[in-house]
């Protein structure tokens, strides 16, 4: 757990006091084999101590993600910060940020 980045090396969950998002390959639901490539964490407890991010992810790069139905079936696209708003709707996919 610790080599994949959940617990650091003091032994604290690294997303401790997060809602926590996986962020896959492929959509899990049309893919069994879908892969996590990367997890977000949003801080949700309001004790935190001053300087602490509200937004998390694993250590390594961060990936792209969107909705592709909507983005070929759409005229425009609304960009969020965080993954909790880009989420509400349909499963995302991550592409690499390359």
């Amino acid at each position: 757990m610790q080599k994949l980045g959940l617990y650091r090396e003091t032994g604290h969950e690294h997303f401790n006091g997060s809602v926590v998002i996986p962020i896959f390959n492929q959509i899990p639901i049309f893919n069994l084999e879908a892969d996590v490539v990367q997890i977000y964490g949003r801080k949700i407890t309001r004790a935190l101590r001053e300087g602490t991010p509200l937004h998390m992810y694993l250590p390594g790069p961060h990936r792209g993600v969107w909705n592709d139905e909507a983005l070929a079936a759409s005229r425009e696209i609304i960009l969020c910060e965080a993954l909790e708003l880009a989420t509400r709707r349909r499963p995302m996919i991550s592409i690499d940020a390359h």
